[in-house]
């Protein structure tokens, strides 16, 4: 069985996580996942328009979910670790995603068309060939990400967090194709800080791994020292 080839999602999952989705309460997912030995199979799953907060997708073992080709068009995500889940040809055109967790994530040809991320950590993700054209990047690090082959075009990184485009020369050829330049690098208004900031206060007490934890405080400290001055 190759990547290309898109299977149904397991069906327990699947029903599982939409149940728990319209009731608004992941408890019971998180339950689930936690405690279970198989990999999270999501792959191919229709998630689009959904509210996803604060939900596992690494198992008992620590092995990602596979989320290959799902369809998270239009969803709004947060506070989800999506370390090393299995990302690639998913669909998150026009999502919202804030205080998510994307390092070393497989996102080959994935498609983020106009999405908005806030304080989102991709380091060291592939993002090899993945669609960003006109996404909005606010205060997001992308510390040893892969670009190789990404669209770009129209795209708008604001913030102080790492951003490989502001590099002088790039190690990566396709990445000075790229039409995203330092005239889209502008700060954002002070109230996306205010209002992501305050979600991150809550966010960092609610919690469960360590990992996820300092690294959510880790976008805390750095929004606040930009805000600062």
């Amino acid at each position: 069985m190759t990547d290309e080839t898109v299977e149904t999602p397991n069906k327990s999952h699947y029903e599982l996580l939409l149940r728990c989705a319209q009731k608004e309460d992941f408890s019971e997912w998180n339950d689930f996942v936690s405690i279970s030995d198989d990999i999270i199979k999501l792959r191919g799953a229709d998630l689009s328009g959904l509210t996803l907060t604060s939900i596992l997708l690494t198992n008992k073992k620590g092995k990602g979910a596979d989320l290959y080709a799902a369809n998270l068009e239009n969803s709004k995500i947060d506070t989800i670790d999506f370390s090393e889940v299995h990302l690639s040809k998913a669909n998150f055109r026009n999502a919202k995603i804030s205080n998510c967790l994307f390092s070393e994530s497989t996102c080959i040809k994935t498609n983020f068309t106009s999405a908005t991320f806030v304080l989102v950590n991709f380091s060291r993700a592939n993002l090899h060939q993945a669609n960003f054209r006109k996404t909005e990047f606010y205060e997001c690090d992308f510390y040893e990400a892969l670009f190789t082959m990404a669209n770009v075009e129209s795209a708008k990184f604001m913030g102080g967090g790492r951003n490989p485009f502001l590099k002088k020369k790039s190690n990566d050829e396709t990445c000075a194709e790229h039409r995203s330049t330092e005239r889209n690098l502008t700060m954002p208004p002070i109230s996306i800080y205010l209002t992501y900031l305050k979600t991150l206060i809550s966010d960092l007490a609610l919690s469960k791994t360590r990992h996820f934890r300092a690294a959510l405080n880790n976008h805390y400290n750095t929004a606040i020292a930009d805000t600062t001055g």
